[in-house]
């Protein structure tokens, strides 16, 4: 167990300094107006796609450093938001290589419904689950309860997805909006 308390130590600082940001970065990059010369708007103006490409890249090779190497096996709710994280590393590393940005209407869609699946983990493993639909009910199946990582209190598998869901689906919006104004 020591190097999966190690490599969650080391995948949660960043999460923590991205839940510190986000609403900055947000506010910046969608509600500044005449923000054509600042740098950081440039920069992800520029450089959005590989970014994208980045952190869907990272997250891939942690949920499977996860489960492959240390051995968490994954509930079915993360097979599924996994379902549509993954295609969108070889999605991105095509339109990367053909400098096509209008990728993004494509992958918008598997976004927003990975993220809605991980937001009802984060839901479940806060302990609610009204809607009824179970996760690990049958044997054999791993329970989406169990809690493999939590750092600084609430940094969560199930927080770390919705995390990367909540900053792709941000910057394929931007990208988008920046297709549109061309």
């Amino acid at each position: 167990m020591e190097f999966s308390n190690f490599f969650s130590q080391i995948v949660s600082f960043p999460i923590l300094i991205s839940h510190i940001l986000i609403i900055p970065i947000i506010f910046y990059a969608f509600f500044i107006e005449k923000r054509d010369n600042h740098s950081f708007y440039l920069f992800l103006k520029k450089r959005g796609l590989l970014i994208l490409f980045l952190i869907s890249l990272v997250a891939t090779l942690g949920s499977l450093i996860y489960s492959s190497v240390i051995g968490f096996d994954p509930c079915v709710l993360c097979i599924w938001q996994r379902i549509f994280l993954f295609p969108q590393v070889i999605i991105l590393a095509i339109a990367l290589k053909k400098k096509y940005s209008g990728i993004v209407d494509y992958l918008i869609p598997l976004t927003i419904i990975g993220g809605i699946i991980a937001l009802y983990h984060v839901y479940i493993s806060l302990g609610f689950n009204q809607l009824g639909i179970p996760c690990g009910a049958n044997p054999g199946e791993t329970s989406c309860l169990i809690q493999y990582v939590n750092e600084f209190g609430y940094i969560t598998i199930p927080v770390m997805s919705l995390t990367v869901y909540a900053y792709i689906l941000a910057l394929q919006i931007f990208i988008k909006k920046q297709l549109n104004k061309a």
